[in-house]
């Protein structure tokens, strides 16, 4: 099957306001490890909040924890989506004919909306969790409080090839563990916790999940050496070259603090104003696809989703592309990226990205298949299912929503990037036949915070 898609001449910008203008019609999602190991020990989960007598449970935030560093409630996609995929598999796992448990789906952003600083780290903030008004996913009953909130924090291992996923929860007496498991990573976890890799000098055995680890194993120790020395690494190997410009200028990419890996940059942050353009460059000798993300929106028709799924700009080899903003699907308008006010980049935090995206710039290559390459099977995941939205009748009305979608079950206030002035720009379109995705770099340009 060849892939369609556009090449990109001068382009682009436009705000997560507008992204149904662009809503992906088919977004197929990648199954990791984590997912399959919940499904597995959702039944120990279940028979925890049974024997405490819960009937009604909402899950939160999870946690993140990278070595040494104090656990946090943001800066790595995976903190946002364990809960859907916590709730996914609880809802595949209970009983259709007589449910352990009540689900109360998005009980983290109801939280956000409804409780100034929400936090579960202290006994009054728990209490006031406990007293938010949720609603089912299945009956006809009005909205209820929780019983009981289910927890959780994800860790990573030093080298990346492990992670650890730690379960729990809270009721109005207490705070509790309920399991721990530990899975291996794979290219999926890596994009959820920030890492990015690049293959492009080892493909010779393939693009594997194994191979794309001993990458980041290596990326890591040559990181560690660089901090030692006290010089600024160079992304050697990586197949595009990204420049981010404000106002037209070139900004210094320097380590990102936050986050490990010769992959992972950050920016100085934008002034109220500032227009953000991109530069890429293929340096390989073949062509290659790109998904530019700048607040977990791509830049070419605002679609959002596994990078894999994503329409892709192609980049011809050795030639220099300017990216000027979000181009918008159906027509040749796109918007300028435009830095907004701190007030601004406050107000409409969760708009543009949230805890997951918002002030990160993800940059997918994807190069043409080999005989070689080993690439993994993908399928819809629990953990990538979009939330229900709806009420529905029964359990199994849920179940059956949920089973359709995937594949797995049998039957702070920093300037954030905005939208500024429409411009018009016309597209090419090019096969560029099957590709894999081989590089993840990931650019931090604000510290951004609600």
């Amino acid at each position: 099957m060849r892939t369609t898609i556009l090449r990109p001449r001068t382009l682009l910008a436009v705000s997560l306001l507008l992204m149904g203008l662009a809503a992906s019609s088919a977004r197929r999602a990648a199954a990791d490890n984590i997912d399959h190991e919940l499904l597995a020990q959702m039944p120990k989960l279940i028979e925890a909040c049974r024997s405490k007598g819960y009937s009604r449970v909402g899950v939160l935030t999870f946690l993140y924890q990278d070595g040494n560093r104090p656990s946090r409630f943001g800066g790595a996609t995976i903190c946002s989506n364990m809960p859907s995929r916590v709730e996914n598999a609880l809802v595949l796992k209970l009983s259709s004919k007589q449910p352990e448990l009540i689900v109360l789906p998005r009980a983290a952003e109801s939280a956000v909306r409804a409780i100034p600083h929400a936090s579960y780290r202290t006994p009054a903030g728990r209490q006031r969790l406990l007293d938010l008004p949720l609603a089912p996913l299945w009956g006809d009953a009005a909205k209820v409080t929780a019983d009981a909130f289910i927890i959780g924090k994800v860790q990573p291992s030093p080298d990346r090839r492990r992670v650890t996923v730690s379960l729990g929860a809270f009721d109005r007496q207490s705070m509790f563990d309920i399991l721990e498991f530990e899975v291996k990573a794979d290219r999926n976890v890596l994009a959820d916790i920030g890492q990015g890799f690049s293959l492009a000098k080892r493909r010779v055995r393939g693009v594997s999940d194994d191979a794309i680890l001993d990458g980041v194993e290596s990326d890591l120790e040559t990181t560690a050496e660089v901090n030692r020395t006290g010089t600024t690494p160079q992304s050697a190997g990586f197949p595009v070259e990204l420049t981010v410009s404000y106002d037209q200028q070139p900004q210094a990419m320097r380590d990102d603090p936050a986050a490990d890996g010769s992959y992972n940059y950050s920016l100085p942050e934008p002034q109220e104003g500032q227009s953000l353009t991109f530069g890429l460059r293929n340096v390989t000798d073949q062509p290659v696809g790109v998904a530019l993300l700048v607040n977990g929106t791509s830049t070419l028709y605002l679609q959002e989703g596994e990078p894999a799924d994503l329409t892709k700009w192609v980049l011809e080899p050795g030639k220099d592309y300017r990216i000027k903003g979000y181009h918008q699907q159906g027509n040749e308008k796109y918007f300028e990226i435009t830095t907004l006010s701190e007030e601004e980049s406050r107000q409409r935090y969760d708009d543009l990205g949230g805890a997951k995206f918002a002030g990160l710039i993800h940059l997918h290559v994807f190069q043409k298949q080999t005989a070689a390459d080993e690439t993994p099977s993908f399928t819809r995941s629990i953990g990538r299912l979009p939330r229900q939205t709806q009420r529905f009748r029964t359990l199994h009305d849920a179940q059956q929503a949920v089973a359709r979608k995937s594949n797995i079950y049998p039957p702070g206030t920093r300037p954030l990037a905005g939208w500024g002035r429409e411009q018009f720009q016309t597209l090419a379109e090019m096969e560029l036949g099957p590709v894999t995705l081989t590089s993840t770099l990931i650019v931090r340009y604000s510290s951004s915070a609600p």
